[in-house]
């Protein structure tokens, strides 16, 4: 009888951290996440994608879910730019996409992975614009 039960498969490296990443805090997301854009430049990793280009920032995302320190940093952009999410998604070149970024910003609601990997780089685009026309005190 034992022998024509299989026996359970073994987790592979990724089903643990899968399991282990769904375990961890938001905390130690974002702090796995910096370790991680401070490992590795290479543009194919996808984790890699979604660390803004100043590794001195977070993450604007925790997987499909735009971070609320994102959230703010973005709205602030929007008002001083006097623009809405509809200018916003046309200018990361998803212009379809505007009631999906309204929703996003709002209601907390997800965004495709290749929006997130846009709307940080924009963001970045977006503060070394407004920093550089800061004068220096």
């Amino acid at each position: 009888m034992s022998e024509t039960m299989t026996r359970k498969e073994k987790a592979n490296r990724l089903d643990k951290l899968r399991k282990h990443w769904h375990r961890a805090s938001r905390q130690e997301r974002l702090e796995f996440l910096r370790e991680l854009g401070t490992l590795s430049d290479s543009p194919n990793l996808s984790a890699g994608n979604f660390m803004p280009r100043d590794r001195k920032q977070e993450p604007i995302a925790d997987g499909r879910y735009l971070l609320p320190s994102a959230v703010s940093r973005i709205e602030a952009i929007l008002r001083n730019r006097k623009i809405g999410p509809s200018e916003l998604v046309t200018e990361i070149g998803f212009p379809e996409e505007t009631m999906a970024m309204t929703k996003a910003l709002v209601r907390g609601r997800s965004l495709r992975l290749m929006m997130i990997s846009a709307l940080a780089n924009w963001l970045h685009d977006q503060e070394a614009t407004a920093h550089a026309r800061q004068p220096d005190d």
